[in-house]
């Protein structure tokens, strides 16, 4: 099922389905890979360190600022949403700071993370 079916799928059930992506700006990719090589020479688990993934905002934000957009890291989140309006499940994706951001990768990640949340909480 690709990502189209499993939206209509969901929203079928009664569910309203929010995606939403946040990306980085060069100076904090640049930032989180310096942490990144930092931690990597002290032996350290790069990824357990929340300092070395990038700060992400909102696409319009980065635009505003005039801040330059990365083409790596950013973070994907997908809200389900029951017919009384209510949070039933969130997931999400981060994408790291070497790798290239790519939205349809985020949304099935954070989409199938939110309908495995759902499940457990069911």
């Amino acid at each position: 099922m690709n990502l189209t079916e499993q939206i209509r799928a969901l929203q079928d059930a009664g569910l309203s389905v929010k995606i939403t992506h946040e990306r980085c700006t060069v100076g904090d990719v640049d930032i989180a890979n310096f942490s990144r090589r930092a931690y990597k020479a002290a032996k350290v688990q790069w990824k357990d360190a929340e300092e070395c993934f990038p700060r992400t905002k909102p696409i319009h934000e980065i635009v505003e600022g005039n801040e330059e957009l990365s083409t790596f890291g950013g973070k994907t989140k997908a809200v389900l949403k029951n017919a009384e309006g209510e949070v039933v499940a969130v997931g999400e994706a981060l994408c790291a700071p070497v790798d290239p951001f790519v939205k349809y990768v985020g949304s099935v990640k954070a989409l199938g993370r939110a309908v495995s949340s759902l499940h457990r909480t069911a």
